[in-house]
C-alpha cells in the first residue's frame, strides 16, 4: 500500500525508518551518539503498524521526566480517539499496554540516557507501537488470544500515516500542557482511560505477583495497590528500557 508521508508540526522533525533497528531503537542510538536531539521523531514505513518514537532532552530529574511515558500514552489515546470510530474503546493497562476493545494492540516504551550529578538524564526517548494488521503467516485461531489489531476490531481503515500525524500533534500539545501545568492534567486523563481503575487487579511485577485494588498512580507514575497487607507501590522505573550509554 502506498501512503503519503506524514507531516509534522513545528518543533518536530520526522525521520523515516525502514527495517531494523526500528524507530525506538534508532532514536535511542542516535540520541546517545549525539546525532538526534529534542523533537526528532522516528517513524516506521511499515504500513501494517504504527511504530513511532520521539527524542527528548529532559530538564528535570529522571523520576519526574518519566511522566513523559504517560504523556505519550495519553497523547496516543487522544490521537486515536480523534480518528477512530466512536464505538471503538481504548484503554491503558499500567504501565505500558494500549488496549483496543479489551485486547492488547500496542504499547508505550521509554528509555533514558546517563544522568548527571543532578539526576538529569542526557537524553530520553518515548515510543508508541500499535498493530494495524497482524501478520497471519503461520497464525492459528487461538494464538495470542489477548492480543488484537485494528483491522480485527473494525478500524483497519486507519492508516499508519494518519496515526503518525495525529499522535505527533497530540504529543506536542500534551508536552506543552505538561510544561505549563505539570502532571495533574496528564494524571487525570490517563486514569480516566485506565483499565480496572479502582477495581481489583492482579499482575506480576519485578518477579513477584501482586493482587489488590488499583488505587491510583502517583506523581512519578508508580502504581499504588491497596492489598491485604496494606498499600504498596510498584515502581514505573522497572519499565524503563536500558538505552545505549
Amino acid at each position: 500500500m502506498h501512503l503519503p508521508d506524514p507531516t509534522f508540526p513545528p518543533l518536530l522533525t520526522g525521520h523515516d525508518v525502514k527495517g531494523k533497528p526500528g524507530p525506538f531503537e534508532l532514536a535511542c542510538a542516535k540520541a546517545a551518539a549525539g546525532e538526534a536531539g529534542a523533537g526528532d521523531v522516528f517513524w516506521a514505513r511499515d504500513t501494517a503498524r504504527l511504530d513511532w518514537a520521539c527524542v527528548l532532552e529532559p530538564e528535570v530529574a529522571t523520576a519526574r521526566a518519566l511522566q513523559m511515558h504517560f504523556v505519550a500514552m495519553l497523547a496516543f489515546g487522544d490521537a486515536f480517539g480523534a480518528i477512530s470510530p466512536p464505538e471503538i474503546a481504548l484503554h491503558f493497562r499500567w504501565p505500558s499496554d494500549l488496549l483496543v476493545n479489551g485486547g492488547k494492540a500496542g504499547q508505550a516504551k521509554v528509555a533514558v540516557g546517563p544522568e548527571n550529578a543532578e539526576g538529569i538524564a542526557d537524553w530520553m526517548a518515548v515510543g508508541i507501537t500499535l498493530t494495524i494488521k497482524r501478520d497471519t503467516t503461520g497464525f492459528e485461531p487461538g494464538d495470542a488470544p489477548e492480543e488484537t489489531a485494528l483491522n480485527e476490531e473494525g478500524c483497519g481503515e486507519i492508516t499508519r500515516t494518519e496515526l503518525v500525524n495525529s499522535l505527533s500533534r497530540h504529543f506536542l500539545n500534551w508536552v506543552h500542557t505538561w510544561n505549563e501545568e505539570g502532571f495533574k492534567g496528564v494524571h487525570e486523563g490517563w486514569l480516566a482511560k485506565a483499565e480496572n481503575w479502582q477495581h481489583e487487579v492482579s499482575l506480576t511485577w519485578d518477579g513477584a505477583r501482586h493482587t489488590g485494588t488499583f488505587v491510583t498512580i502517583d506523581d512519578e507514575g508508580n502504581l499504588l495497590l491497596k492489598t491485604d497487607d496494606g498499600m504498596i507501590s510498584l515502581p514505573i522505573a522497572k519499565a524503563v528500557e536500558a538505552g545505549p550509554a
